[in-house]
């Protein structure tokens, strides 16, 4: 296993996929990340470098820890209908404005103002069992195709912070977000905030 070292540990993949979209966080978030939902190196999975696809493409080998049915029937997007879902404030609020009716309040009070005045509070969306095919990889996966996932471990033995010992003490290598500090083009890759910065000059 490599070296432990000790210096602060980057935010996990998984974090910034989340948080990618968030304004507050933005900024820090690494420019590269940000646009891996549209953007691939190659397509493949190799190992180790730097060209390795941050989502499960057709040349992928899909999720580990998915059997070989699983991987084939959950590949693929599955439409399941059409349901019902309640609008979200902004919604509430741009229907109202278009009656020229005054929105404020909580999401709440904005449900109460359209049922008086005869505005759907809810929409209906496509019904979507999401596949792996096309989606982010997240760290787990990340680590598992740079060996750094133990395949005689249970999926549940790695967690986001580590598991902790008898006494208490972290066992970093069960730590996702530490294993993730040890691969070097995650560890250094520049924030959108310093990659923006730099093609201003």
């Amino acid at each position: 296993m490599h070296k432990i070292v000790d210096s602060s540990l980057p935010i996990s993949f998984e974090f910034w996929c989340r948080r990618a979209t968030s304004p507050s966080m933005s900024r820090f978030v690494p420019a590269s990340i940000l646009t891996s939902f549209r953007t691939t190196s190659s397509g493949e999975d190799n190992v180790g470098k730097n060209s390795q696809s941050k989502l499960f493409t057709e040349l992928s080998s899909g999720p580990h820890w998915l059997s070989p049915e699983a991987l084939e029937n959950q590949k693929h997007d599955i439409a399941l209908g059409q349901k019902e879902k309640d609008k979200v404030k902004h919604e509430l609020i741009r229907d109202l404005r278009a009656m020229n009716i005054p929105a404020m309040g909580t999401k709440k009070d904005l449900q109460k103002l359209c049922n008086e005045h005869g505005i759907a509070t809810k929409k209906t969306v496509s019904n979507i069992k999401e596949g792996w095919l096309g989606k982010s990889k997240g760290a787990m996966q990340i680590l598992w195709e740079r060996g750094w996932i133990d395949p005689s471990k249970s999926f549940e033995y790695y967690t986001l912070d580590g598991k902790k010992d008898a006494h208490g003490n972290v066992i970093k290598a069960t730590s996702i977000k530490y294993l993730m500090k040890l691969q070097y083009d995650y560890a250094h890759e520049e924030t959108l905030l310093q990659h923006m910065g730099r093609r201003m000059g």
